[in-house]
């Protein structure tokens, strides 16, 4: 009975070990859009990844400049106004995608992966824009002063990079394109990209 427990206390700790070899974690971070952390769970031939930080990276101010024109018109509809500003808060962004990963192997370099997938992903801030307008009949003006409004994204990613495990340090290298279709609130599509850095343990 001694032994036997011993063996099967053995095999236990041999499956464990197996196990926690195959479950992999990759922790960094990465600039693109979103800009800010990055978590990768690997398992065999995927892997989960979810990326965290500052939305709207690359759009500058243009972007909110269009944003407020759409949602002028959607609001007010009247054709005389003016655009006088807008103060936004910190643009937030995540993602989560669930990818199938695999070794480059055309490119016979160790360590080079390949994958692709698709997830989710949000994107919210506070706008305050700043604007006067009229009527049709040309009556007074209205003027309004940082009025609030909360942008909200949601929609649909579809991702393909390549990751670059450096052998014998605990490091990856990851680059990306994504194509966020967006369904909510403005339908539109645009591609990311992104450059990081995992340590992977």
């Amino acid at each position: 009975m001694k032994r036997f427990l011993i063996t099967l206390f053995l095999l236990g700790g041999m499956l464990g070990s197996a196990q926690a070899q195959q479950v992999n974690w990759g922790i960094g971070g990465r600039l693109g859009d979103p800009a800010g952390f990055s978590l990768k769970h690997y398992q065999p031939g995927k892997a989960l990844e979810i990326n965290f930080g500052r939305a709207y990276f690359f759009s500058g101010s243009q972007y909110y400049k269009k944003h407020f024109t759409d949602w002028y018109f959607k609001k007010h509809g009247y054709e005389y106004y003016n655009f006088y500003g807008y103060h936004n808060t910190f643009p937030w962004g995540l993602q989560v995608h669930f990818l199938r990963q695999k070794p480059l192997t055309q490119l016979d370099v160790k360590g080079l992966q390949w994958y692709y997938g698709a997830g989710a992903q949000l994107r919210w801030q506070t706008l305050y824009y700043s604007y006067r307008y009229r009527n049709e009949n040309k009556g007074e003006w209205i003027y309004v002063d940082r009025e609030q409004y909360t942008n909200l994204d949601l929609g649909l990613d579809g991702v393909i990079g390549v990751e670059y495990f450096i052998p014998e340090v605990p490091l990856s290298l990851f680059t990306d394109f994504n194509l966020f279709l967006e369904l909510v609130d403005y339908p539109s599509l645009r591609g990311q990209g992104s450059l990081g850095l995992r340590y992977t343990f």
